[in-house]
């Protein structure tokens, strides 16, 4: 039995630099997590995967999370199996569920995140390593590109 799982499509270059680091930061927290394990990640935690210099505040974060869920943790995975002259096609998606919790404000706006649940999908838990390397090795050269671009477009001191 063959199985190719169809990663090559995911790509992060569309997402902003904060919505990388908490993708990735949260996608490393499920690997180190049990298998079966349902993970909470409370608002402070989450500040803390993408707050080093930024002034995001948690009506900003809830934007983020939801902006995810909407991009990425809805995404399905193709998996092909191949048994014999027979193939498989099964669709699976990472996380069992996904769960955002935020206090509603009176006016309805300026809501605040508190937490997000999630739970990693049994028969997708293999995928956190493979996700999280291919992330990993994405950020790392866009990290290095935009250093890069960065260095070029500053002017030089030397004389």
């Amino acid at each position: 039995m063959k199985e190719v799982v169809e990663l090559n499509k995911l790509s992060i270059t569309s997402f902003t630099k904060l919505e990388q680091k908490l993708l990735f930061s949260v996608l490393v927290k499920c690997r180190e997590q049990a298998k079966g394990v349902e993970l909470e990640l409370k608002a402070d935690d989450l500040m803390r995967f993408i707050n080093q210099h930024s002034n995001t505040t948690k009506q900003n974060l809830l934007d983020i999370v939801m902006n995810l869920y909407n991009n990425f943790f809805k995404l399905h995975f193709e998996v092909i199996k191949k048994q014999g002259n027979l193939t498989c096609l099964s669709y699976y998606n990472l996380f069992s569920f996904f769960k955002i919790y935020y206090e509603k404000n009176k006016t309805h706006q300026n809501n605040n995140l508190i937490k997000i649940k999630l739970k990693v999908n049994d028969d997708c838990a293999y995928l956190l390593y493979e996700i999280t390397n291919k992330l990993q090795t994405q950020f790392e050269i866009e990290e290095l590109a935009l250093k890069t671009q960065n260095e070029l477009q500053e002017p030089s001191n030397k004389g």
